[in-house]
């Protein structure tokens, strides 16, 4: 579990205020909205990469600035994530072994990748940085999900990717969610619904730093 309280942020003329939220297992949150709203802010707070004024913070019952929780969750906000001088397979194995996978376990994971897409993604043929912009979202998002984790962080994660790309995303968040926290952020309206099972994504949405239900 994943709760906020009494959470405020100030920068510059920008404020966020969320009385009280908690994300519960079992289900996708999706916050909807405009550029500068407040979405990717809220992502990095909870992730502790921006520090609040005032309020608290918990994941699994700690404060998210003890880093332990960061095992068990899966999150791609931006590039920033990337290794971009490594291949999309030499990014893998890195965090196979961050993560103690074994390597039989991620060539698996990375076979099962290239074969949804029909496009050998993990593979040593290109650096991360010659990849399209659609690509580099898919070496980060899709490596996130090698590990298993309790808890998934996207940030506007349809953005920028093709049919079968968007499809391999929403059938690894319906398989994944039954027992886990997905939070996501969409600029553009995405349809989950039919693919994700119903009462398993709660709507939300973002305007000039607050949250409410949509």
């Amino acid at each position: 579990m994943i709760s906020l309280s009494s959470l405020y942020y100030k920068i510059g003329n920008f404020e966020l205020k969320i009385p009280e939220l908690i994300f519960a297992k079992g289900k996708i949150y999706k916050i909807k909205g405009g550029n500068g709203s407040g979405k990717t802010t809220l992502l990095r707070l909870i992730c502790g990469l921006y520090r609040q004024n005032s309020g608290r913070i918990e994941i699994f019952g700690a404060s998210n600035q003890d880093e332990n929780w960061l095992y068990r969750a899966g999150i791609y906000l931006d590039e920033s994530f990337l290794i971009d001088y490594l291949t999309p397979l030499e990014f893998l194995n890195f965090k196979g072994l961050f993560y103690k996978i074994k390597p039989v376990v991620i060539d698996k994971f990375s076979n099962e990748i290239n074969e949804s897409i029909s496009y050998k993604l993990f593979s040593n043929e290109k650096l991360i940085r010659e990849l399209s912009q659609g690509n580099k979202k898919k070496v980060g998002i899709y490596s996130s999900f090698m590990h298993d984790p309790e808890i998934l962080i996207f940030d506007e994660p349809f953005e920028g990717l093709d049919e079968k790309g968007r499809f391999l995303l929403i059938k690894l968040l319906s398989e994944k969610i039954c027992d886990r926290i997905g939070i996501i952020t969409v600029h553009h309206e995405v349809d989950l619904k039919g693919s994700i099972k119903e009462g398993e994504i709660v709507e939300l949405e973002m305007k000039n730093g607050s949250l409410s239900y949509s």
